[in-house]
């Protein structure tokens, strides 16, 4: 510290008119300074203040209006009370109506379906009657065949097929069904 001490006064004292000119420089930059400071501050700082007082009044004034505002929204939140009962009595009238309709269109959805298990029900048992009549009617000629053929000698066989031909016809000159066509 002492060298620069020693150093600051040597320049001083080597140069004393330099040293002059470099600090009046020094002051006319800092007169400078101060002024543009001074004067762009000063408006900036002027500005602040107004916007800050405008907010301390508007605080003021929002102060004075709350218990003013508080009264009134227990006014409308008392105003509310009944209007919510009535909102909340339509909602479950509403909504027990659609639940009234949604079980009636699924009772009549599940009648719709069992009557139409009930019809496939009989078309099928009818279907399988049918096929069981056909199948014992088959089964039936296939068992009167295979007896007749074991127990009848070609020429009986061959006359009692004539006999039944000579039956059909009479029958079907008559107008009747032959017999055995399970025609009425």
């Amino acid at each position: 510290m002492d060298d620069l001490l020693r150093e600051f006064l040597r320049e001083v004292t080597g140069a004393p008119a330099r040293f002059a000119a470099e600090l009046l420089q020094s002051v006319i930059l800092l007169a400078i300074i101060w002024w543009a400071g001074r004067r762009w501050l000063g408006r900036r700082l002027a500005e602040r203040q107004a916007e800050i007082a405008t907010a301390v009044a508007e605080a003021a004034a929002a102060e004075r209006e709350y218990p003013r505002i508080q009264e009134e929204a227990r006014a409308v939140a008392a105003g509310v009370e009944p209007e919510k009962a009535a909102i909340a009595r339509a909602a479950a009238e509403r909504a027990e109506q659609e639940r009234r309709a949604a079980l009636d269109r699924l009772e009549a959805e599940a009648r719709q379906v069992v009557t139409q298990a009930r019809q496939t029900i009989e078309s099928e048992k009818r279907r399988v009657l049918r096929e069981a009549s056909d199948r014992l009617a088959i089964l039936t000629t296939e068992t009167a065949r295979r007896y007749l053929d074991e127990m009848l000698s070609a020429s009986e066989l061959h006359g009692l097929t004539q006999k039944a031909i000579l039956e059909s016809l009479q029958e079907m000159e008559r107008g009747a069904p032959p017999p055995g066509t399970g025609v009425p």
